[in-house]
Protein backbone atom coordinates (compact mmCIF):
# COMPACT_ATOMS: atom_id res chain seq x y z
CA UNK A 1 0.00 0.00 0.00
CA UNK A 2 0.80 3.01 -1.18
CA UNK A 3 0.57 5.38 2.40
CA UNK A 4 1.06 9.19 0.63
CA UNK A 5 -1.68 8.04 -1.96
CA UNK A 6 -3.33 6.50 0.38
CA UNK A 7 -3.30 9.56 2.67
CA UNK A 8 -4.64 11.87 -0.15
CA UNK A 9 -7.09 9.82 -1.11
CA UNK A 10 -8.88 9.50 3.04
CA UNK A 11 -8.39 13.55 2.77
CA UNK A 12 -10.37 14.10 -0.60
CA UNK A 13 -13.18 11.43 0.62
CA UNK A 14 -13.44 13.78 3.70
CA UNK A 15 -13.36 17.03 1.91
CA UNK A 16 -16.06 15.75 -0.65
CA UNK A 17 -18.31 15.13 2.53
CA UNK A 18 -17.29 18.42 4.36
CA UNK A 19 -15.95 16.74 7.34
CA UNK A 20 -13.66 18.43 9.68
CA UNK A 21 -10.48 15.38 10.89
CA UNK A 22 -12.12 16.11 14.05
CA UNK A 23 -15.56 15.02 12.59
CA UNK A 24 -13.84 11.73 11.35
CA UNK A 25 -12.39 11.30 14.62
CA UNK A 26 -15.40 11.23 16.38
CA UNK A 27 -17.14 9.34 14.01
CA UNK A 28 -14.64 6.39 14.09
CA UNK A 29 -14.12 6.96 17.25
CA UNK A 30 -10.09 7.72 17.61
CA UNK A 31 -7.68 10.85 18.10
CA UNK A 32 -7.32 13.45 15.72
CA UNK A 33 -3.94 13.45 15.35
CA UNK A 34 -4.19 10.08 14.40
CA UNK A 35 -6.05 10.94 10.92
CA UNK A 36 -3.32 13.71 10.85
CA UNK A 37 -1.14 10.91 10.72
CA UNK A 38 -2.88 8.79 8.35
CA UNK A 39 -3.70 11.63 5.63
CA UNK A 40 -0.11 12.72 5.69
CA UNK A 41 1.00 9.75 4.83
CA UNK A 42 3.07 8.53 8.11
CA UNK A 43 1.14 6.05 9.32
CA UNK A 44 -1.40 3.84 8.26
CA UNK A 45 -5.32 2.35 10.25
CA UNK A 46 -5.11 -1.14 11.15
CA UNK A 47 -7.96 -3.76 9.98
CA UNK A 48 -10.88 -1.89 12.56
CA UNK A 49 -10.29 1.54 11.15
CA UNK A 50 -10.41 0.26 7.51
CA UNK A 51 -13.12 -1.37 7.96
CA UNK A 52 -14.73 1.78 9.62
CA UNK A 53 -13.59 4.35 7.02
CA UNK A 54 -15.44 2.17 4.36
CA UNK A 55 -19.04 2.10 6.04
CA UNK A 56 -17.85 6.34 6.67
CA UNK A 57 -17.40 6.54 2.40
CA UNK A 58 -19.31 4.39 1.13
CA UNK A 59 -16.41 2.41 -0.57
CA UNK A 60 -14.73 -0.92 -0.36
CA UNK A 61 -11.33 -1.43 1.32
CA UNK A 62 -10.06 -2.72 -1.38
CA UNK A 63 -10.03 1.29 -3.22
CA UNK A 64 -9.01 2.49 0.27
CA UNK A 65 -5.99 0.22 -0.20
CA UNK A 66 -5.84 1.19 -3.58
CA UNK A 67 -6.09 4.99 -3.22
CA UNK A 68 -8.69 5.20 -5.74
CA UNK A 69 -12.47 4.29 -6.61
CA UNK A 70 -13.28 1.59 -9.07
CA UNK A 71 -9.85 -0.49 -8.75
CA UNK A 72 -9.56 -3.95 -9.79
CA UNK A 73 -9.46 -6.16 -7.26
CA UNK A 74 -6.40 -7.82 -8.48
CA UNK A 75 -4.40 -5.03 -8.02
CA UNK A 76 -5.45 -4.99 -4.03
CA UNK A 77 -4.45 -8.18 -3.93
CA UNK A 78 -1.07 -8.07 -5.15
CA UNK A 79 -0.56 -4.55 -3.00
CA UNK A 80 -1.77 -7.36 -0.67
CA UNK A 81 0.46 -9.83 -1.15
CA UNK A 82 3.41 -7.65 -1.66
CA UNK A 83 3.21 -5.94 1.85
CA UNK A 84 2.74 -9.66 3.71
CA UNK A 85 5.54 -10.79 1.51
CA UNK A 86 7.75 -7.52 3.01
CA UNK A 87 6.67 -8.44 6.71
CA UNK A 88 7.46 -12.01 6.20
CA UNK A 89 11.17 -11.37 4.62
CA UNK A 90 11.72 -8.77 8.18
CA UNK A 91 10.33 -11.26 10.07
CA UNK A 92 12.72 -14.23 8.60
CA UNK A 93 15.84 -11.88 8.91
CA UNK A 94 15.17 -10.93 12.88
CA UNK A 95 14.84 -14.94 12.53
CA UNK A 96 18.31 -15.53 11.31
CA UNK A 97 19.58 -12.77 13.63
CA UNK A 98 18.24 -14.20 16.90
CA UNK A 99 19.36 -17.41 15.62
CA UNK A 100 23.16 -16.44 15.36
CA UNK A 101 23.05 -14.35 18.08
CA UNK A 102 22.26 -17.18 20.42
CA UNK A 103 24.91 -19.26 18.87
CA UNK A 104 27.46 -16.87 19.20
CA UNK A 105 26.37 -16.24 22.68
CA UNK A 106 26.47 -20.03 23.04
CA UNK A 107 29.97 -20.50 21.83
CA UNK A 108 31.62 -17.97 23.74
CA UNK A 109 29.67 -18.96 27.15
CA UNK A 110 30.99 -22.63 26.75
CA UNK A 111 34.67 -21.16 26.07
CA UNK A 112 35.14 -18.84 28.14
CA UNK A 113 32.94 -19.69 31.29
CA UNK A 114 35.39 -21.55 33.85
CA UNK A 115 38.26 -21.01 31.58
CA UNK A 116 40.16 -19.29 33.87
CA UNK A 117 42.20 -20.43 37.25
CA UNK A 118 44.75 -18.74 39.55
CA UNK A 119 46.06 -20.93 42.07
CA UNK A 120 48.25 -19.81 44.91
CA UNK A 121 51.38 -22.11 46.09
CA UNK A 122 52.99 -22.59 49.28
CA UNK A 123 55.54 -24.65 50.64
CA UNK A 124 57.61 -24.28 53.69
CA UNK A 125 59.94 -26.34 56.14
CA UNK A 126 62.77 -25.44 59.00
CA UNK A 127 65.04 -24.38 56.08
CA UNK A 128 63.20 -22.64 53.04
CA UNK A 129 59.90 -20.75 52.03
CA UNK A 130 58.43 -19.99 49.24
CA UNK A 131 56.75 -15.93 49.09
CA UNK A 132 54.34 -14.69 46.42
CA UNK A 133 53.69 -17.69 44.16
CA UNK A 134 51.36 -18.30 42.20
CA UNK A 135 50.01 -20.35 39.20
CA UNK A 136 47.49 -18.95 36.44
CA UNK A 137 45.76 -21.20 34.25
CA UNK A 138 43.50 -20.09 30.98
CA UNK A 139 42.76 -22.43 28.13
CA UNK A 140 45.81 -21.17 25.80
CA UNK A 141 48.25 -20.38 28.24
CA UNK A 142 49.85 -21.24 31.58
CA UNK A 143 52.03 -18.91 33.56
CA UNK A 144 54.01 -20.59 36.47
CA UNK A 145 55.86 -18.17 39.29
CA UNK A 146 57.41 -19.74 42.37
CA UNK A 147 58.27 -16.54 43.39
CA UNK A 148 61.02 -16.20 45.65
CA UNK A 149 62.45 -19.09 48.04
CA UNK A 150 62.97 -17.66 51.50
CA UNK A 151 66.32 -19.30 53.13
CA UNK A 152 65.60 -18.97 56.78
CA UNK A 153 69.34 -20.47 58.08
CA UNK A 154 72.75 -19.53 57.38
CA UNK A 155 72.82 -21.84 53.95
CA UNK A 156 73.59 -21.48 50.58
CA UNK A 157 71.49 -22.69 47.74
CA UNK A 158 73.64 -24.41 44.61
CA UNK A 159 70.52 -25.88 42.45
CA UNK A 160 67.08 -25.76 43.02
CA UNK A 161 64.93 -28.36 40.91
CA UNK A 162 61.11 -28.19 39.96
CA UNK A 163 59.30 -31.62 39.28
CA UNK A 164 56.67 -33.64 39.31
CA UNK A 165 55.28 -37.51 38.92
CA UNK A 166 53.59 -38.79 36.52
CA UNK A 167 52.76 -42.47 35.78
CA UNK A 168 55.43 -43.29 38.16
CA UNK A 169 57.82 -41.03 36.04
CA UNK A 170 59.81 -38.11 37.03
CA UNK A 171 59.59 -35.50 35.07
CA UNK A 172 62.10 -32.30 35.56
CA UNK A 173 60.44 -28.68 34.63
CA UNK A 174 63.25 -26.79 35.80
CA UNK A 175 66.78 -26.76 36.95
CA UNK A 176 69.27 -23.89 37.62
CA UNK A 177 71.32 -22.57 39.77
CA UNK A 178 68.86 -19.18 39.93
CA UNK A 179 66.08 -19.53 42.85
CA UNK A 180 63.24 -17.62 40.89
CA UNK A 181 61.40 -19.79 38.49
CA UNK A 182 59.22 -18.06 36.32
CA UNK A 183 57.46 -19.50 32.95
CA UNK A 184 54.42 -20.07 30.85
CA UNK A 185 53.52 -22.77 28.80
CA UNK A 186 50.94 -23.05 25.58
CA UNK A 187 48.17 -25.41 24.98
CA UNK A 188 49.11 -27.82 22.28
CA UNK A 189 52.77 -26.45 22.27
CA UNK A 190 52.85 -27.77 26.05
CA UNK A 191 57.08 -27.65 26.85
CA UNK A 192 56.71 -28.11 30.23
CA UNK A 193 53.63 -30.39 31.09
CA UNK A 194 50.60 -31.57 29.39
CA UNK A 195 47.68 -29.23 29.90
CA UNK A 196 44.67 -31.96 29.87
CA UNK A 197 46.60 -33.32 33.27
CA UNK A 198 47.15 -29.80 34.68
CA UNK A 199 45.30 -30.70 37.52
CA UNK A 200 46.75 -34.02 38.50
CA UNK A 201 50.30 -32.69 37.95
CA UNK A 202 49.91 -30.06 40.72
CA UNK A 203 49.16 -32.79 43.02
CA UNK A 204 52.47 -34.00 42.64
CA UNK A 205 54.63 -31.39 41.98
CA UNK A 206 57.81 -30.88 44.08
CA UNK A 207 60.70 -28.70 44.73
CA UNK A 208 64.21 -30.11 45.41
CA UNK A 209 66.63 -27.62 46.72
CA UNK A 210 70.18 -28.36 47.40
CA UNK A 211 72.00 -26.45 49.17
CA UNK A 212 75.64 -26.02 51.90
CA UNK A 213 75.78 -24.93 55.62
CA UNK A 214 78.97 -23.42 55.98
CA UNK A 215 81.92 -25.81 54.54
CA UNK A 216 80.14 -28.81 55.31
CA UNK A 217 79.04 -31.21 52.23
CA UNK A 218 76.43 -30.68 49.88
CA UNK A 219 72.83 -31.46 51.37
CA UNK A 220 69.42 -30.89 49.41
CA UNK A 221 65.48 -30.86 50.35
CA UNK A 222 62.71 -32.09 48.75
CA UNK A 223 59.27 -29.84 49.61
CA UNK A 224 55.80 -30.87 48.44
CA UNK A 225 54.51 -27.99 46.31
CA UNK A 226 51.14 -27.15 47.81
CA UNK A 227 48.08 -25.60 45.41
CA UNK A 228 45.26 -23.70 46.54
CA UNK A 229 42.96 -22.41 44.03
CA UNK A 230 42.07 -18.75 44.69
CA UNK A 231 39.72 -17.84 41.68
CA UNK A 232 38.00 -19.47 38.81
CA UNK A 233 35.41 -17.56 36.30
CA UNK A 234 32.66 -19.90 37.58
CA UNK A 235 29.91 -18.15 38.23
CA UNK A 236 26.95 -16.71 36.16
CA UNK A 237 27.06 -13.48 38.12
CA UNK A 238 29.74 -11.17 39.65
CA UNK A 239 30.41 -11.65 43.15
CA UNK A 240 30.24 -8.04 44.75
CA UNK A 241 31.99 -7.80 48.68
CA UNK A 242 30.58 -5.87 51.33
CA UNK A 243 33.63 -2.69 52.32
CA UNK A 244 35.38 -3.70 54.96
CA UNK A 245 36.20 -0.75 58.21
CA UNK A 246 39.88 -1.57 57.55
CA UNK A 247 40.52 0.56 60.81
CA UNK A 248 38.67 -1.50 62.86
CA UNK A 249 39.40 -4.87 61.21
CA UNK A 250 43.05 -3.97 62.14
CA UNK A 251 42.81 -2.52 65.44
CA UNK A 252 41.25 -5.97 66.54
CA UNK A 253 43.61 -8.12 64.96
CA UNK A 254 46.31 -6.05 66.27
CA UNK A 255 45.04 -6.52 69.62
CA UNK A 256 44.54 -10.19 69.15
CA UNK A 257 48.30 -10.15 68.10
CA UNK A 258 49.49 -8.27 70.83
CA UNK A 259 47.47 -10.55 73.42
CA UNK A 260 49.41 -13.49 72.26
CA UNK A 261 52.79 -12.13 71.59
CA UNK A 262 52.28 -10.67 75.74
CA UNK A 263 51.73 -14.22 77.01
CA UNK A 264 54.49 -15.50 75.03
CA UNK A 265 56.85 -12.85 76.51
CA UNK A 266 55.48 -13.58 79.87
CA UNK A 267 56.18 -17.65 79.52
CA UNK A 268 59.08 -18.80 77.07
CA UNK A 269 62.24 -18.00 78.31
CA UNK A 270 64.11 -15.00 76.17
CA UNK A 271 67.24 -15.61 74.05
CA UNK A 272 68.69 -12.54 72.16
CA UNK A 273 65.64 -11.57 69.87
CA UNK A 274 63.38 -15.04 70.12
CA UNK A 275 61.91 -16.68 72.96
CA UNK A 276 61.16 -20.44 73.42
CA UNK A 277 59.94 -23.12 75.24
CA UNK A 278 60.58 -27.00 75.36
CA UNK A 279 58.12 -29.24 77.01
CA UNK A 280 58.35 -33.05 77.56
CA UNK A 281 55.99 -35.55 78.16
CA UNK A 282 57.31 -39.55 77.57
CA UNK A 283 58.34 -39.88 74.02
CA UNK A 284 57.00 -36.78 72.93
CA UNK A 285 58.54 -33.24 72.98
CA UNK A 286 57.21 -30.05 71.62
CA UNK A 287 59.34 -27.04 71.00
CA UNK A 288 58.00 -23.76 71.04
CA UNK A 289 60.13 -20.80 69.30
CA UNK A 290 58.98 -17.06 68.42
CA UNK A 291 61.24 -14.99 66.20
CA UNK A 292 60.62 -12.27 63.74
CA UNK A 293 56.68 -12.27 63.94
CA UNK A 294 56.71 -15.91 63.39
CA UNK A 295 55.44 -18.95 66.34
CA UNK A 296 57.14 -22.25 65.65
CA UNK A 297 55.57 -25.46 66.88
CA UNK A 298 57.14 -28.69 66.60
CA UNK A 299 56.32 -32.06 67.92
CA UNK A 300 59.15 -34.73 67.85
CA UNK A 301 58.31 -38.26 68.77
CA UNK A 302 61.28 -40.60 69.96
CA UNK A 303 63.30 -37.45 68.67
CA UNK A 304 62.02 -37.58 65.25
CA UNK A 305 60.31 -34.63 63.92
CA UNK A 306 56.33 -35.96 62.90
CA UNK A 307 54.24 -32.33 63.01
CA UNK A 308 54.98 -28.96 62.88
CA UNK A 309 53.16 -25.40 62.60
CA UNK A 310 54.47 -22.03 61.49
CA UNK A 311 51.87 -19.33 62.75
CA UNK A 312 52.40 -16.03 61.04
CA UNK A 313 51.71 -13.50 63.58
CA UNK A 314 51.52 -10.45 61.78
CA UNK A 315 49.44 -12.01 58.99
CA UNK A 316 47.59 -14.90 60.78
CA UNK A 317 48.39 -17.27 58.62
CA UNK A 318 49.14 -21.09 59.46
CA UNK A 319 51.15 -23.15 57.90
CA UNK A 320 51.29 -27.06 59.36
CA UNK A 321 52.70 -30.27 57.74
CA UNK A 322 52.88 -33.60 58.64
CA UNK A 323 55.96 -35.65 58.29
CA UNK A 324 57.10 -39.85 58.18
CA UNK A 325 60.38 -40.19 57.91
CA UNK A 326 61.64 -37.07 57.86
CA UNK A 327 60.09 -36.10 54.99
CA UNK A 328 56.46 -33.99 54.19
CA UNK A 329 53.38 -36.74 54.28
CA UNK A 330 51.16 -34.05 54.48
CA UNK A 331 50.65 -29.73 54.26
CA UNK A 332 47.82 -27.65 55.27
CA UNK A 333 47.91 -23.58 54.96
CA UNK A 334 45.22 -21.43 55.82
CA UNK A 335 45.57 -17.61 54.86
CA UNK A 336 44.46 -14.59 56.16
CA UNK A 337 43.17 -14.53 59.59
CA UNK A 338 42.61 -18.27 59.63
CA UNK A 339 43.93 -19.46 63.75
CA UNK A 340 39.96 -19.03 64.71
CA UNK A 341 41.26 -18.31 68.33
CA UNK A 342 43.84 -15.52 67.66
CA UNK A 343 42.17 -13.94 64.13
CA UNK A 344 38.85 -12.93 62.67
CA UNK A 345 37.86 -15.85 60.89
CA UNK A 346 34.94 -18.37 61.08
CA UNK A 347 36.58 -21.23 59.33
CA UNK A 348 37.39 -24.73 62.16
CA UNK A 349 39.53 -27.59 61.07
CA UNK A 350 40.75 -30.31 63.41
CA UNK A 351 44.26 -28.98 62.36
CA UNK A 352 42.98 -25.15 63.61
CA UNK A 353 41.67 -26.85 66.76
CA UNK A 354 44.63 -28.44 67.65
CA UNK A 355 46.98 -26.04 67.06
CA UNK A 356 45.42 -23.77 69.67
CA UNK A 357 45.40 -26.30 71.69
CA UNK A 358 49.36 -26.91 71.67
CA UNK A 359 49.81 -23.00 72.08
CA UNK A 360 47.42 -22.91 74.74
CA UNK A 361 49.14 -25.95 76.69
CA UNK A 362 52.24 -23.81 76.63
CA UNK A 363 50.93 -21.04 78.94
CA UNK A 364 49.83 -23.77 82.16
Amino acid sequence: MDQDKFGKFIKELREEKGWTQQDLADMIPIDRTAISKWELGKRSPDTLGLKKLSELFEITINELLSGEKNVDEHIVLNILEDRNKFKNRIKFLMLIICILLILFLSYYFINQFNSIHVYTMNAENRNFELINSMVVKTKEKIYFNIGNIKIKNDINIENVELYYLYNNKKEIIYSSEDKNIYFFDYNGYEEYFPFSDFKEILKNMYLKIQYKKSSKNMKYDIIKLNFIKDYANNNLTFKKYPKINNNINNNLKNNKEEELINKIKKTYKKEEDKYYLILNDNKKKIEYLMINNKLIVTIYINNVIVEDYNYDLKYSNLLYNKYQKKEILFSYNCLNNCVCEYGNCSKNTNILSNFNKIVQDSFK
